[in-house]
Parts: structure tokens; C-alpha cells; sequence
């Protein structure tokens, strides 16, 4: 479990990164990163010609240091998902957000009674 967030997600990465090479070199036999933030997810779309995708270098990277799976909070986009070759991917942000939504209408059925004063923030455009 690696959080990889600000204020120091290079650092962390490597942390993770070394810590996948250790189980496999220990003979794991299944290795399960869970990551809450994926690294550079929003670098998932080339914007100009010779642009690194750095999302897929990640992927990659993860891969190579022996994990077998990832589970991932939110990958930004879904298309993350097809960038490890091999290892499965769970993208836990719908079932997460669905369970979110049930308890909140559950919980507070008067909130959503007035929904006109509701208000959902998401991160970015992606998030929504």
C-alpha cells in the first residue's frame, strides 16, 4: 500500500518500486500493489508528437518490479488500465463512488428531498 501523492510522489514511487523488487526477490508468489493515487495518471493523452506518456511509464514500471495486480482509487481515466500489459487492473472509483452515493441516500434523505441546494465537487472534468 503506497499512496504516491504530493508533496513527494518521485520518492514514494521509488519507495514502492523497491519494495516490489524485494517480495519478488523473497519469491512472492502474487504481489498486489494498492495504490489510493496513481503517479502522473492525468499524463495519459500525448498532447504533441515525441511527448512521454508518463502514466504508461509507470504502468510499466510497476510491472517490471513484479506486480501481478493493481488496485487503483482512481486512475483519471480507464484507459490507464490498458496500459499494463499483463497485470490485472480493479479501477475501484465507480464501486466506490456508487457505494458514496447509496449511503448519502441512505443517510440523509432529507438532503436529497431539497436536491436544488446539492452540491457534488469533483477534482477536474474527469472526475464528474
Amino acid at each position: 500500500l503506497q499512496p504516491c501523492a504530493y508533496p513527494d510522489v518521485n520518492g514514494q514511487l521509488v519507495e514502492l518500486l523497491l519494495l516490489l523488487q524485494t517480495l519478488r526477490l523473497a519469491s512472492a508468489g502474487r504481489v498486489v500493489a494498492v495504490l489510493p493515487h496513481f503517479p502522473y495518471a492525468r499524463q495519459d493523452v500525448k498532447t504533441r508528437p515525441r511527448v512521454p506518456l508518463a502514466a504508461t511509464c509507470v504502468a510499466e514500471l510497476l510491472e517490471t518490479m513484479g506486480a501481478h495486480r493493481v488496485l487503483a482509487l482512481d486512475l483519471h481515466s480507464d484507459q490507464i488500465a490498458g496500459f499494463f500489459p499483463h497485470a490485472i487492473v480493479d479501477h475501484l472509483a465507480l464501486p466506490v463512488a456508487a457505494e458514496l452515493a447509496a449511503h448519502v441516500r441512505a443517510a440523509h434523505p432529507a438532503l436529497l428531498a431539497d436536491a436544488a441546494g446539492l452540491v457534488v465537487v469533483a477534482p477536474d472534468a474527469a472526475g464528474v
